[in-house]
């Protein structure tokens, strides 16, 4: 029997669980089952804590637990407030669980049982052999799923010896590694209810004690023939063993691209060193270098994976982009740390990096500039010494400058020193061409400390200043300002902080800039794709202002660009890549770029993946304790990419854009100077899919998205390719270039498909031309080709694999259509490795006017080609459908979906509930699902509510009502007594003209003494609401704006003030036309509220039945000194303005 679990969240965005009723969270104390192995530790942490194989567990620095509730389970409560206190849970192993005092290759496989809410984090930190690193698999970014959920992990290395932070032999922990970095401390609460070790005693008797390359950050060029990686693997036993040892190069998709087997006899506690060399792979990518020991009977079968390693497309002749750099933190890091990032920077064909001067720190005993004090000093000789440019970006005063802090000169004394910190720099540079930028994005307060008055018309003195000395003393020098960021943003924006860059730089104009300065230099983020956004036309709208003084077009630097991987449009590291590439592309098509663009930031500087600043990086963090994979500063996806693109548009010039009737597949025709040669980039920006170009030439080289070249010969002409996300090149003697029928020449029906596990699928090719083809299908190590048919001409081939790899894998296989031994076609297609089965569950209101009455949809996919499912679907959670029974799934035969409808049991209290549910096919086999939904309505207001602070009898639809009465619905407020102290139902009815609310609060003490504007800070509810004509469940996401409203009984009497308004449409202020009544009786507060659609949601808009809007509402809590929790139903509003935690309520008549 095999057991699959899935976590599912597919019906809506919104969807999270609360507490269930009735006491579905446990009352008595939980009764806990150990596991009868002693090689088994394990914590029950909830409110009757039992532990096994521990001799210690507790909080940090306080003794006792913090015991709270999450999806009605009680659980200890990671809780970054009261100076981290609770922010972290210490555990010691007791003596006979750790492993023996010498290390005999013991492995601890761990699981901890943790609840996923809001956008919280927590790592797991154990005390291990050797350096410590940042390991992903420790880590949990949570995602607001609002369901409990297991991080399972193993560890290879445990010393556990009491040696984490001198006294723990694991935590988990709130904290990041290295408070020296952009990491934080997570900001929301994590509950963890079990932590379970399995101890796997002397499990890796062979054991790779280490491994490395003599090559900073373990990167490679592709064209060097050597490529060697040395590791030490030790006989930890006392006896001897005779192993077969198998070294691969092994990409996350299982693609080998390298393997050594040998067999080896190790003396007892032998090492042994030993050395590959895989200077014969070229292919380029991020690997894994992996060992696998195994013995002849079996008794060792041990997989380590020590180190990554990166093969780059860089130039063999040195050839480099003149258009791209990065930004470097130099200052941040030792020399040694400084080298590696300029090694690794060195392979990725680029112009150069940043290098930040500040004058403050660059000063001799005399407060005299002096070079060889400067910070820069050092990354700038390591540039010099790789071939590579520097662009200096020179600012940085404070007092020891005679200035204030980040205060810009003006005086002509303070402009005479800061002459002389220029030509001092410009010193440096004589003999090359360096760029030059003058102060950093100084209408920010940030950066320019008195904004409002060292202005536009301040910089531009000084920065004419700086140009006179830097070309005076280097007239090859480029010098560029202003550095504005916001280059859209005109006076209006301007605050007490801040001034619209724009606007700042028609400031900069108006005092003369554009008769100094022929290159200015700008920051232009994108938070989206960057095609057809208005970055290009933003700063054509600058440069027109130097035309309209009578004088060319300034040159561009585009000094800060790039995408962080927190954003969720990026989300990882290759979408970053692609994304930095296309917005070359489309800057370069929009003749935006003709000087450098430096993409910030080649260093990632921290590691935690949820932090923004921390995930600009192309390569990993270089900080100390941010060791990851076996080096500092390893490359990430996009610096591949990048590279790749440097390699193939070095020296190159825009020709001419060609797109697809519907503008989703876009074409970039270059002219290159490099290759002499044309070349055009292909990339979607849209779905993934195939075209035809008719290019007239006979052969083409193709560069995929991380340099991989291929030759590839057509068909007369004709070449199809995939349009992916991410940019691929195509160079060759080019023609034409033309999008053609796809039924000219070879075709498939599609690029990507699911298989299961141990299943086959079957990928077909269709030849439309005239001529026989072969297929070539490579796979990588976790599938088999088993078979693949003949490509006849008009007729439809195919190839059929088994899928070996692990559910959630996604891999490629090469499909090369032959020509005898030419290539005519190349495609990598994707394969899905999942699950035999997916289920997905539906629930709507049924027939009829009882709400209370509800029907369920059972969507059952057979995901299996081998063979139909039967069987079974049990609900395990919530418990009020215990007695519903099993449900039978029929007969779903293979590839196919079935679906099964049922009634669920009557549903009084609404909510958010969690299902959990499992199915059990014929031959025993268990799949796990757990997925939220929704169970709320705003029921039609036939009879209209009075609105008088008094809840009559059939005045509203109570059964509709939301309720926040449970722990795990209470926020900040430790020392919450249970619903007497604090809690509340609330509905929303609706009809044409208005939305209706109603509240009713229990609270044992009310105190409200704040002014309207700020009723939050005393008892009061806030309640928000998003709408969308296209459906609300559509757009639910942390980044969408929303009405948020408060309503209180004011000192003024009762008041209702709006917060935020979805788009920022409407004002901060009292919401006008509306009705409120607010009473207070006995422990009671009665909130009605009446607004008018008009009023609330965005102009023309108007609600219907059937239409669905997000909602959430929280109650405030203040017992003496305003607020100081509270609690809610739903979320999104009080912790964070996020709508992907709000409810989703449908409108019913």
């Amino acid at each position: 029997m095999k057991h699959f679990k899935r976590l599912t969240a597919l019906i809506s965005a919104f969807a999270i669980m609360l507490c269930f009723p009735n006491g579905f969270g446990a009352e008595k104390k939980p009764e806990h089952k150990f596991s009868s192995d002693k090689n088994v530790a394990e914590a029950f942490l909830d409110d009757n804590f039992e532990s096994s194989g521990f001799s210690y567990v507790n909080f940090g620095s306080v003794e006792g637990s913090n015991i709270g509730m999450r999806g009605g389970e009680y659980c200890w409560v990671l809780d970054p407030k009261n100076n981290q206190t609770k922010a972290q849970i210490n555990f010691i192993f007791s003596d006979d669980f750790k492993p023996k005092s010498e290390f005999d290759g013991t492995e601890y496989e761990f699981e901890i049982e943790y609840y996923d809410d809001l956008s919280s984090f927590f790592q797991v930190n154990c005390d291990t052999y050797g350096e410590a690193e940042i390991y992903d698999e420790r880590m949990v970014f949570c995602s607001s799923k609002r369901a409990w959920n297991t991080l399972k992990f193993t560890v290879q290395n445990g010393k556990f010896n009491k040696e984490l932070d001198g006294k723990y032999d694991f935590s988990i922990t709130l904290k990041p590694s290295n408070l020296g970095t952009t990491d934080v401390i997570s900001e929301g609460e994590v509950g963890i209810r079990k932590v379970t070790v399995t101890k796997k005693p002397a499990k890796n008797p062979i054991y790779v004690k280490s491994a490395a390359t003599k090559r900073s950050s373990n990167s490679f060029e592709w064209y060097i023939d050597e490529k060697e990686v040395d590791s030490v693997i030790e006989n930890l036993s006392d006896a001897e063993k005779t192993v077969n040892i198998r070294h691969r190069i092994v990409s996350d998709s299982y693609d080998v691209v390298f393997e050594k087997t040998e067999d080896v006899t190790f003396k007892p506690k032998e090492s042994k060193n030993f050395s590959i060399d895989a200077g014969k792979v070229q292919k380029c990518g991020r690997y894994w270098y992996e060992v696998y020991v195994s013995s002849e009977d079996k008794s060792i079968d041990s997989t380590f994976r020590p180190i990554r390693v990166a093969i780059l497309k860089t130039d063999p002749n040195g050839i480099k982009d003149d258009n791209i750099s990065f930004s470097i933190a130099w200052h941040r890091y030792s020399p040694e740390r400084q080298k590696m990032l300029a090694d690794t920077l060195a392979l990725t064909n680029s112009f150069g990096a940043r290098v930040n001067v500040s004058w403050m720190d660059m000063l001799n005993e005399n407060r005299e500039p002096d070079w060889s004090k400067s910070d820069a000093a050092y990354p700038y000789e390591l540039l010099k010494a790789r071939g590579l440019n520097a662009y200096f970006l020179i600012w940085g005063t404070d007092y020891r400058v005679g200035l204030g802090y980040k205060e810009m000169p003006k005086t002509p004394e303070q402009l005479e020193k800061w002459k002389v910190f220029c030509r001092t720099v410009a010193e440096q540079t004589i003999g090359t061409t360096p760029r030059f930028e003058v102060w950093n994005e100084p209408n920010l307060s940030s950066f320019n400390y008195n904004v409002n008055i060292d202005n536009g018309y301040t910089w531009t003195k000084m920065g004419i200043a700086a140009h006179e000395a830097i070309t005076e003393v280097n007239p090859n020098a480029i010098v560029a300002g202003p550095g504005v960021t916001g280059i859209y943003q005109g006076e209006e924006y301007t605050t007490s902080n801040y001034i619209g860059g724009k606007h700042f730089f028609e400031q900069a104009m108006d005092a003369g800039m554009w008769k100094t300065f022929d290159c200015i230099s700008i920051h232009s983020y994108m938070y989206s794709a960057p095609e057809g956004t208005a970055g290009p036309e933003e700063i054509q709208v600058l440069k027109d202002m130097y035309t309209a003084k009578g004088v060319p077009e300034p040159n561009v630097m585009i000094t800060e660009a790039g995408y962080t991987t927190t954003d969720d449009y990026v989300k990882n590291a290759y979408i970053q890549g692609l994304l930095n590439v296309r917005y070359v592309l489309y800057y370069k098509q929009k003749n935006a770029l003709n000087d450098i663009v430096c993409i910030y930031n080649y260093d990632r500087i921290g590691y935690q993946n949820n932090q923004r600043e921390s995930s600009f990086g192309q390569v990993e963090s270089a900080h100390d304790n941010n060791k990851k994979y076996g080096t500092y500063g390893f490359p990430r996806e996009s610096a591949l990419m990048i590279a790749a693109m440097n390699y193939v548009m070095a020296k190159s010039d825009f020709v001419k854009l060609y797109k697809s009737d519907d503008d989703i597949v876009q074409i970039n025709e270059y002219n290159s100077r490099k290759w002499d040669k044309k070349f055009i980039t292909l990339h979607s920006t849209g779905d993934e899919r195939v075209v035809t170009l008719k290019l007239n030439t006979d052969k083409v080289t193709y560069y995929d998205e991380w340099g991989n070249e291929q030759e590839v010969y057509g068909n007369n002409g004709l070449f199809t390719f995939c349009a992916k996300s991410a940019p691929v090149y195509i160079l060759g003697d080019i023609k034409d270039v033309e999008i053609v029928d796809n039924k000219t020449f070879i075709g498939y029906n599609e690029i990507k498909t699911e298989c299961a596990v141990d299943n086959t699928t079957t990928v077909s090719v269709n030849n439309y031309s005239d001529k026989d083809y072969s297929i070539e299908a490579v796979a990588p190590s976790c599938a088999e080709i088993v078979e693949t048919t003949d490509l006849k001409a008009g007729s439809i081939g195919s190839v059929t694999l088994k899928n070996y790899a692990p559910v959630g894998t996604e891999y490629t296989i090469k499909l090369n259509i032959k020509d005898g031994d030419k290539t005519v076609q190349s495609l990598d297609y994707v394969i899905e490795s999942d699950m035999p089965v997916k289920v997905e569950l539906e629930c709507e209101l049924a027939e009829g006017n009882d709400i209370n009455r509800w029907k369920g949809k059972l969507k059952v996919k057979n995901v299996s080609a081998n063979s139909s499912l039967k069987g079974k679907i049990k609900f395990t959670n919530p418990s009020l459908f215990d007695g519903m029974g099993d449900i039978d799934i029929g007969l779903i035969p293979r590839g196919r979906t079935g679906e099964v409808e049922f009634n669920l049991p009557k549903l009084v209290k609404k909510g958010q509930y969690t299902f959990e549910y499992e199915l059990t096919d014929s031959d025993n086999n268990v799949y796990e699902f757990s997925q939220p939904l929704d169970f709320t309505v705003a029921t039609y207001a036939e009879r209209k509510p009075k609105i008088d602070g008094v809840l009559e009898q059939g005045e509203w639809k109570y059964d509709s009502s939301m309720y926040a009465d449970s722990l795990e619905q209470v926020k900040k407020l430790p020392n919450w007594k249970g619903p007497d102290d604090l809690s509340g139902r609330s509905a929303i009815e609706w009809d044409e003209d208005n939305l209706y609310m109603y509240a009713e609060v229990t609270d044992d003490i009310f105190r409200n003494v704040s002014p309207v504007s700020k009723n939050w800070n005393g008892d009061s509810i806030q309640f928000g609401v998003i709408f969308k004509d296209s459906g609300v469940v559509l757009i639910g996401q942390a980044g969408t704006t929303f009405h948020e409203i408060g309503v209180a009984l004011s000192p003024t009497g009762p008041a209702v003030y709006r917060y935020l308004s979805q788009d920022g449409h409407y004002p901060e202020g009292a919401v006008e036309n509306t009705e409120v009544m607010v009473k207070r009786n006995g422990n009671k507060t009665i909130y009605e509220v009446r607004i008018p659609w008009k009023d609330l949601l965005l102009p023309n808009q108007q609600p219907k039945e059937g239409d669905t809007m997000g909602y959430s509402f929280l109650i405030n809590e203040d017992d003496g000194e305003g607020r100081n929790g509270w609690i809610e139903y739903a979320s999104g509003i009080g912790l964070n303005k996020d709508t992907s935690l709000f409810t989703v309520l449908k409108l019913i008549k």
